[in-house]
């Protein structure tokens, strides 16, 4: 019987052991032990641009008109650098305080020497009519007395090809320039009291230079003595 009895206990014993280990929780994986993420694949983006330039916008080509136009616009918004770029690349512009251009000592500068209004250097450009007496201003002084002294960006009218009037001065743009184009941008007076006699114009002159129009003269036209 006792023999029975430890045969039992012995058997119980071996059970629980065995229930025991098998009932033992999972630990949980430390992040070493993790499976590696793959790593994240290089982003390459692709451009969807044309692969050639684009041609560059063609610059518009002036009529002889525009090209004056262009002109007084930019004396009026004292545009040196836009006056530059209109000035004829080989014959330069000539500066006359008269419609009498005298083409021997008028004064004359190629595009890149024409001075800014900041130039404190005197020039002389030419004689006053009636005294005689020398011209002798600094560029923006014969600016202001001799180029645009008015408004001539909004003048009365316009003469094309043509100057509008003229006092007892003798006229030569024409056999200076024979092959220019004349814009006479012109006011027929400012005060009634003078009966007409303060009219004023500004005259651009263009010349065509392989297809294009530029500047080559600019001259004032008044009552002279």
């Amino acid at each position: 019987m006792k023999k029975w009895l430890m045969i039992c206990i012995t058997l119980l014993f071996l059970s629980g052991c065995s229930l025991t280990g098998g009932d033992k929780p999972r630990s949980s994986s430390s992040p070493s032990e993790q499976p590696a993420s793959p790593a994240a694949s290089p982003t390459v983006e692709v451009s969807t641009a044309p692969t050639s330039e684009p041609s560059a916008t063609p610059v518009k080509k002036l009529t002889k008109e525009e090209t004056a136009d262009a002109v007084v616009q930019a004396l009026k918004n004292k545009d040196i650098d836009g006056l530059r770029e209109l000035i004829h690349p080989t014959k330069g512009i000539q500066f006359s305080p008269y419609v009498y251009i005298q083409k021997d000592t008028a004064q004359k500068f190629q595009k890149d020497k024409l001075p800014s209004f900041d130039d404190t250097a005197l020039y002389v450009w030419g004689e006053h009519d009636g005294s005689g007496e020398t011209i002798e201003l600094t560029f923006k002084e014969y600016y202001e007395k001799f180029i645009y002294d008015h408004d001539y960006a909004n003048s009365e009218k316009v003469g094309a090809d043509e100057v509008i009037q003229t006092g007892n001065m003798v006229n030569n743009i024409k056999e200076v320039f024979p092959e220019s184009y004349i814009s006479d941008y012109h006011f027929s007076g400012f005060d009634k009291s003078f009966a007409g006699i303060d009219w004023a114009s500004l005259i651009v002159v263009v010349e065509q230079h392989e297809d294009n129009w530029y500047v080559v003269a600019i001259a004032r036209s008044q009552w002279t003595v």
